[in-house]
C-alpha cells in the first residue's frame, strides 16, 4: 500500500485511513521488501502482525494469487485490444439526418449509461476505501495483507479502466462531426472482465483468507466485513447481470453506425 495510492483514496473521499504511515522500498518487483508500519493511535490492535515469511502458506492463497495473476494478464490485454483494428475505427456521421425526437432519446440513453457504469464504480470504491479503513483494526498476517491489498487496488484499477472514455453523458455524440468504436470497446472490456466466475471468486476468496486468519480480530456487527460482503455482492450482480451494464452501449453504437458516412 503506498503513500501515493492513500493520498488519491484520500482526495476523492475525504476522511481515509490517515492514522498511520508506510514506507515502502519499491526500486524491485517485492513491492513490500521493507516496511515501517506506524500504529493507529485509536486501536488496540498492530496492523500487522509479526512479520514473517511472504510465502503463500495454503491452497486458498496459491488459488487467490493464480486468479489474481490470470485477470492481470486479462487487463492487460485489454488495454492493448484497443489499438487493434476492431476498434481503431473512425466514422464520419451525418447528423441532419437525426431527428428532434432521436436526440432526446439518444441524450437520455446516453446519461442513462453514463450514470449507470458511475454509480457502479462508486459503489465498488466505497466498499474498499471501508475495507481499507477498517483493516486498521485488525492485527493480520503481514503475507496475507500484502495480497489482499494488492487484489483491492487491482479492482479499483479494473473499475477505472472500464469507466475510460465513459465520458459522454449529455448524448452529445451526435454535435460532432465523428464517432469511434469506443461504445464498442467498453462493451468488450465489461464483458470480458466479468464474464466467468474468475472476478467473483478472487473477491470471495479475499474475504475468506481475511476471515481464516489466525490473527484475525472477530467481532460483532463487524464493518470490515459489511464491506467485503458488499464488494462480493456488488460483484456478484454485475456478473450475473452483464445485459443490465451493456444493452444501453449496443443501442447507442447501433444507432450511430447507422448514421456513418464513411469508414476511413
Amino acid at each position: 500500500l503506498d503513500l501515493n495510492f492513500l493520498e488519491t483514496l484520500k482526495n476523492n473521499n475525504g476522511n481515509v485511513v490517515s492514522s498511520y504511515a508506510i514506507i515502502a522500498n519499491t526500486n524491485t518487483n517485492d513491492v513490500f521488501k521493507k516496511l515501517i508500519f506506524i500504529n493507529c493511535p485509536s486501536c488496540n490492535h498492530s496492523f500487522l502482525a509479526t512479520p514473517y515469511n511472504t510465502i503463500l502458506h495454503d491452497d486458498d492463497e496459491q488459488e487467490l494469487e493464480n486468479l489474481f495473476s490470470k485477470l492481470e494478464k486479462k487487463l492487460e490485454d485489454l488495454m492493448e485490444a484497443k489499438e487493434k483494428p476492431v476498434f481503431s475505427n473512425i466514422y464520419a456521421l451525418i447528423p441532419y439526418k437525426i431527428s428532434k425526437i432521436e436526440k432526446l432519446h439518444l441524450a437520455k440513453i446516453s446519461k442513462n449509461q453514463y450514470s449507470k457504469f458511475q454509480r457502479v464504480k462508486k459503489r465498488i470504491d466505497d466498499f474498499i476505501i471501508g475495507i481499507f479503513k477498517q483493516l486498521i483494526h485488525q492485527q493480520i498476517s503481514w503475507h496475507r495483507y500484502i495480497l489482499i491489498d494488492k487484489v483491492l487496488k487491482f479492482t479499483i484499477q479494473v473499475f477505472v479502466f472500464i469507466n475510460e472514455h465513459n465520458s459522454f453523458g449529455s448524448g452529445a455524440f451526435y454535435k460532432q462531426p465523428f464517432f469511434d468504436d469506443r461504445l464498442k470497446h467498453q462493451k468488450y472490456r465489461f464483458t470480458t472482465i466479468f464474464s466467468g466466475s474468475d472476478f467473483l471468486d478472487m473477491v470471495n476468496l479475499t474475504k475468506k483468507i481475511l476471515n481464516q486468519d489466525q490473527c484475525f480480530y472477530h467481532k460483532k456487527e463487524d464493518l470490515l466485513n459489511k464491506y467485503l460482503k458488499g464488494l462480493c455482492g456488488r460483484i456478484e450482480y454485475i456478473s450475473k447481470n452483464l445485459n443490465k451494464y451493456t444493452s444501453d452501449l449496443d443501442e447507442l453504437d447501433n444507432f450511430y453506425m447507422k448514421l456513418r458516412k464513411v469508414n476511413f
